[in-house]
């Protein structure tokens, strides 16, 4: 009893008192690989009236080692339908091709800090996105200068969940100095955890000695060991999937081309390029990431008069280790002309996605999500509902 009263009366102390934006470092990194598949089969008095499936992947990787950063980040859907469509209401004559449709989108961004102690950068970019509909693989190159920085504070959140752990089971007698927190988190990146890998043998064994000594400088380490406890606290933390938190902000102004445009007839163009994007942990289980872009192509005397913006804000919360709550909304704005006659329009789309995660077990999570789209262009709002079973290799 007198432990659990420890537990409730000093983590809210610590908690209100710690931000996970105190985690300062030079490096950090991130990584997300997930697949999903959906399938969907109906039958109506014994006629398959509905047959189809869709397989995703989602892939993100960031990684900042001053004085230089990257991140790269791609997201795939596979649709297929298996359905054989009637040709002829009057004929038994069936079309058995595969209805395949597909999308993509992919990026890969590179930052080079060029004076030291300051967040003033160079970057270079490369982005596309595949739709079935396109013409091409529609990829766009920009280059340019920028300010801010990004810090995955995700170990500083797995240090607090140990913490958590060992002070419940008894393994630390209080919670840890801020001190010994930070350093405590710092062991527990990835980028640590790899060294060991690289330089020792049996790593494990003297990766978790390492993880013994910060914690018994702090005099609060039970007979002045992890014991069995304590290790399985860690182990089980350490491959426990924690949605990444990021804090920082970046702005970008650069100039890019149309290496290979969406559809023949467009042709290539060159634009000015304006972004901002932020993220910032609401709370140490939650996060805000914005995304915002604005372009003007400048060829084609189309600068000034065609504008495409988008802003993208996503808020994560984390209700318990197995249940996540994402919401999204997109906003896309584009102000172009449809033909060569008419004049120059805004046409406005929003999505808002709502979604719920459940890890069923080890890293298989069924996922529930809700879309409700609008577009000025189209009268109406369509929404969606689907579920997903999907699994996290990281």
């Amino acid at each position: 009893m007198k432990r659990i009263t420890v537990v409730l009366v000093l983590l809210p102390c610590l908690l209100l008192a710690l931000k996970l934006t105190e985690y300062d470092v030079d490096q950090s990194s991130a990584q997300v690989i997930s697949t999903g598949f959906n399938y969907h089969l109906g039958m109506t008095g014994g006629d398959v009236v509905s047959n189809f499936g869709n397989v995703s992947l989602n892939f993100e990787r960031f990684q900042a080692t001053l004085p230089s950063s990257y991140n790269v980040n791609l997201f795939g859907n596979l649709s297929v339908n298996f359905e054989q469509d009637t040709l002829d209401s009057d004929t038994s004559a069936t079309d058995s091709t595969r209805q395949i449709s597909y999308q993509s989108r992919w990026g890969a961004k590179y930052n080079r800090y060029f004076i030291s102690g300051k967040d003033f950068l160079a970057f270079a970019k490369l982005e596309g996105d595949v739709l079935t509909t396109y013409d091409y693989p529609a990829t766009q190159a920009i280059i340019g200068l920028g300010y801010g920085r990004f810090v995955s504070a995700t170990p500083l959140v797995r240090a607090l969940r140990i913490e958590e752990g060992m002070l419940a089971q008894g393994v630390l007698l209080d919670s840890l100095p801020l001190g010994t927190l930070m350093s405590f988190a710092r062991k527990l990146a990835p980028e640590a955890k790899r060294t060991y890998k690289e330089r020792h043998y049996y790593w494990e064994r003297e990766y978790y000695k390492s993880l013994e000594s910060i914690l018994n400088k702090s005099n609060l380490l039970h007979n002045g060991e992890l014991g069995s406890a304590g290790s399985l606290i860690i182990t089980d933390v350490l491959e426990e999937y924690i949605s990444p938190r990021y804090y920082g902000y970046e702005v970008n102004l650069g100039v890019g081309y149309d290496l290979l445009p969406a559809y023949k007839a467009d042709g290539r163009a060159a634009f000015a390029s304006l972004a901002f994007d932020f993220a910032h942990p609401l709370g140490f289980r939650s996060q805000l990431i914005e995304k915002s872009n604005l372009r003007l192509p400048f060829t084609g005397e189309k600068f000034g008069k065609e504008i495409h913006a988008s802003l993208l804000l996503s808020v994560l919360y984390e209700v318990s280790s197995v249940v996540d709550i994402v919401g999204t909304y997109q906003l896309n704005v584009d102000r172009t002309r449809p033909e060569e006659t008419e004049d120059y329009r805004f046409a406005l789309h929003n999505q808002l996605i709502g979604r719920f995660e459940y890890l069923i077990v080890d890293h298989l999570v069924i996922s529930n999500t809700l879309v409700l789209n609008h577009s000025t262009q189209v009268k109406g709002l369509s929404a969606e509902i689907s579920s997903k079973i999907s699994f996290r290799f990281f």
